[in-house]
């Protein structure tokens, strides 16, 4: 912790770490071959990779748009990279290329049940996200997930994050600030 100093006769404060600005776009790039499904802020992509199909300048807020009655129509909701077929829960992987800063992440990865890594999980910035409803859940083949970066101080709802994570061992919940959160029903279910 850094303290506040005297210099002559003055009170100096020290100086906060910069804050980030949180660039709202963040798009979502398909790779079917190789099963990957990656995040970045920019329109980007892997490097030496071509999509299959790729989702432009969502954010948080038009991602999932959730009705005030969401807990019981939350199982209708249909991300755009689930898509109609939903061929991208059949994603092994997901990469997360640069830091992005959503506002709502319920339902991101749900049913994604052959999912087996999440790669750079850190350039997911939470610290204004509200909602995490079964952001996991039903996610069978995942083993190990290490959420130490998760800022959680606003988050509202866990409700159903990690129901059905059967084959999950490892779970690193250990700066998780749960103070806000009303919802944690079936969290762990």
């Amino acid at each position: 912790t850094v303290k506040n100093t005297t210099v002559a006769n003055k009170v100096v404060e020290p100086e906060s770490e910069p804050q980030e600005i949180p660039t709202t776009n963040i798009y979502v790039f398909w790779y079917q071959a190789e099963k990957i499904l990656a995040f970045n802020n920019k329109n980007e992509g892997l490097a030496g990779e071509t999509e299959t199909k790729s989702w432009n300048n969502v954010d948080g807020k038009s991602i999932i748009e959730v009705p005030e009655d969401w807990l019981d129509l939350l199982e209708d909701v249909k991300l755009s990279w689930h898509g109609e077929n939903n061929e991208c829960e059949n994603a092994e992987k997901i990469i997360f290329i640069d830091k992005i800063y959503p506002t709502n992440i319920s339902k991101w990865f749900s049913d994604f049940s052959n999912l087996k890594v999440i790669e750079n999980i850190e350039n997911l910035k939470t610290n204004n996200v509200t909602e995490m409803a079964k952001l996991f859940s039903r996610c069978g083949n995942l083993t190990d997930l290490n959420l130490n970066t998760f800022d959680t101080k606003n988050v509202t709802s866990m409700f159903g994050m990690f129901e059905n994570c059967t084959s999950l061992k490892n779970l690193n919940l250990s700066n998780f600030n749960t103070t806000n959160v009303t919802d944690m029903e079936e969290m762990f279910y």
